[in-house]
């Protein structure tokens, strides 16, 4: 599986070659798949398992529940991902602006 991973990375990486805040779009990429198994039961396969193993051991939970209670995670993490990826394009690009300001008027 993690060949897969790296098959596709090796594939994807020239194309986004030059790209200001590139490191921004990977956690983008990271937090978007891990957001699909946070809402839903069928999101991830761990997911299915864990209620699998829930529902042998006599706590039924049914998709709806866990959607419910996922959707929470879901938009906590939805949150601070969005958060943090502002951080990574926007202040970090500011910060170096400034610095590149700063470096070109104390030059002259």
């Amino acid at each position: 599986m993690q060949q897969h991973f790296r098959k596709i990375i090796n594939i994807m990486t020239p194309s986004f070659a030059g790209v200001a805040g590139v490191k921004a779009l990977w956690w983008a990429l990271s937090f978007g798949s891990c957001l699909g198994g946070n809402l839903s039961l069928l999101g991830s396969a761990t997911n299915v398992v864990a209620v699998g193993a829930a529902d042998k051991a006599g706590c039924k939970i049914n998709f709806v529940q866990f959607l419910k209670f996922g959707g929470i995670i879901a938009i906590e993490n939805l949150i601070i991902a969005s958060v943090y990826i502002y951080f990574q394009i926007f202040i970090i690009k500011l910060a170096l602006l400034q610095l590149e300001i700063f470096h070109f008027a104390h030059n002259d």
